[in-house]
């Protein structure tokens, strides 16, 4: 089997190179800007938790993303704490 000939740099130069694809799309909270919360939890219920949105992936045959699981029952809280 043959080696490819030595490529020159000079070959490359002006060339354009091809677009890197985007990353994929997170869900949107909207305009308003984010910041970030940690929790610590204790691991059942982060087990507990990843069982839920396997169950949501699952039933919608769409992913379902912790941050909006997680989103939807802080703001529940929030709202029922009327704060």
């Amino acid at each position: 089997m043959a080696k490819r000939p030595m490529m020159d740099v000079s070959e490359l130069v002006g060339q354009a190179a091809p677009a890197p694809s985007p990353p994929p799309a997170e869900p949107s909270v909207g305009d308003e800007p984010t910041i970030t919360l940690y929790i610590r939890a204790p691991q059942s219920i982060g087990l507990r938790l990843k069982e839920l949105i396997h169950r949501r992936t699952m039933k919608a045959r769409k992913r379902a993303y912790q941050n909006d699981v997680l989103l939807e029952a802080v703001l529940a809280l929030l709202e029922r704490e009327e704060v």
